[in-house]
């Protein structure tokens, strides 16, 4: 759409044939098929290959990091802007999309901005720790505003990623394919047969119907198909509520009558903690219904790739462990709930901190540690300790050697600080 006059406008797209150019085919097999030896098989089944291209080709890693991630269907429509010679984001605006759901360059130098933040007023985000945190991230900037001025540049450290094996990536991407070529069927058919936009939301809400069978976990009534994407007194139920653990998940979602999700109901309990609170009898219903439905997961997986009707009846471990699980049981350790909970406190930074500064970008992990060696933030904050540290004999004196100069440094063994949420002066690299 035309957004200065609402006008529809006409996107040319590279034809959807193309998936059965053999190029593209060719692509698909050496990104889907994990195994090695069943990769070189098929490109020499499908393409007659010589066993020499074949293990060549087989030896590819599509998987690595930097791999974009866009649809087929988004790329045959980036594709004909990009090769008139647009760049990425105003092709991307061209055919419809947001590009990193981000400002333009233009609405950024337009937009007003704040002389300060404001502090959270309590209970805003409904997450005591999340609010904390970005509370002391707005009196920190606000400190540094007022001493130097507003920022040019603000970059705000991501959490980093946990690292995963080549077979895990593998899994994962593959898992993704499959699981896209399922939308684009569930987006067919809930406009053609239940006549509702083919929206995210509305995809996730069949995946999710279907796989608990159309029933409500928690009272075991059916719920229509209709009823629940259109919301008739049903909707989509956190498994652990938001409010004692954040987890926006697929894994931590399935559906309930809104009776049954009402505050009156669940009182922000776990769904494990509410259906013990009825009673041994519906507690020994839900157990054995969860328990089936877990079972289930292993069906023809086959069949799932090439039909959405094989969705029925099947949750993942993940899930089956939600579902499971007491208030004491949600795990404390950092790996667990803190990672979603420093994913949150990122985006919401980013969020809180654009309406101060024109230019606020996120960064991994891994780039703010580089730059803080590199900088010597390591040592400033090492040594804001090292007093403390000093008082109760926790320190010790290393050598060093730079440029065949050795000299002595007291240090603080095995020290560590990893940051949260980085907010560091920009400088030239020496």
């Amino acid at each position: 759409m035309d957004k200065s006059t609402g006008e529809l406008i006409d996107i040319v797209q590279i034809d959807k044939n193309i998936e059965h150019q053999p190029l593209y085919v060719l692509w698909h097999v050496c990104y889907s098929i994990k195994d090695k030896q069943e990769k070189i098989n098929a490109l020499q089944k499908k393409f007659n290959l010589p066993i020499n291209y074949a293990t060549a080709l087989a030896q590819i890693d599509f998987i690595k990091s930097g791999y974009g991630n866009k649809s087929n269907k988004a790329l045959r429509k980036i594709l004909p802007e990009l090769m008139k010679g647009s760049v990425y984001s105003t092709a991307m605006e061209l055919v419809g999309y947001n590009h990193s759901f981000s400002e333009t360059k233009d609405e950024k130098l337009i937009k007003p901005l704040k002389d300060e933040l404001k502090p959270l007023q309590k209970n805003a985000l409904r997450q005591p720790i999340v609010e904390k945190i970005l509370n002391q991230m707005i009196n920190l900037v606000n400190a540094v505003i007022k001493e130097y001025g507003k920022p040019d540049e603000i970059r705000v450290e991501l959490s980093r990623e946990l690292k995963q094996s080549k077979e895990e990536r593998n899994d994962y991407f593959n898992a993704m394919n499959q699981r896209t070529k399922q939308n684009e069927k569930i987006a067919e058919r809930l406009e053609k047969d239940y006549k509702v936009r083919a929206s995210r939301k509305n995809i996730e809400k069949w995946r999710l119907w279907h796989e608990v069978e159309g029933r409500c976990l928690y009272c075991n009534e059916a719920i229509t198909v209709a009823n629940f994407l259109n919301g008739v007194e049903s909707d989509v139920e956190h498994i652990i509520p938001k409010s004692i653990f954040y987890d926006d998940s697929y894994a931590n979602k399935t559906i309930a009558h809104t009776a049954c999700n009402g505050k009156l109901a669940k009182n922000a309990q776990t769904a494990f903690d509410y259906m013990r609170s009825k009673g041994d009898e519906k507690l020994d219903t839900y157990l054995t219904t969860i328990n089936l439905l877990y079972k289930n997961d292993k069906a023809d997986k086959a069949k799932t790739e090439e039909s959405v009707h094989c969705l029925t009846g099947k949750i993942s471990k993940s899930k089956f462990d939600r579902l499971q699980w007491r208030k004491e049981d949600i795990p404390q350790d950092f790996i667990s709930r803190q990672i979603n909970e420093t994913r949150y406190i990122a985006r919401k930074a980013v969020e809180i901190l654009n309406t101060i500064c024109r230019n606020v970008h996120s960064t991994t992990g891994n780039i703010t540690s580089l730059l803080r060696r590199l900088w010597g933030w390591e040592d400033v904050l090492m040594n804001l300790s090292i007093e403390k540290y000093r008082e109760h004999g926790l320190t010790e004196i290393k050598q060093y050697e730079n440029n065949g100069h050795k000299y002595n440094k007291e240090i603080i063994p095995n020290w560590s600080k990893q940051m949260i949420i980085g907010i560091m002066p920009l400088m030239p690299l020496q």
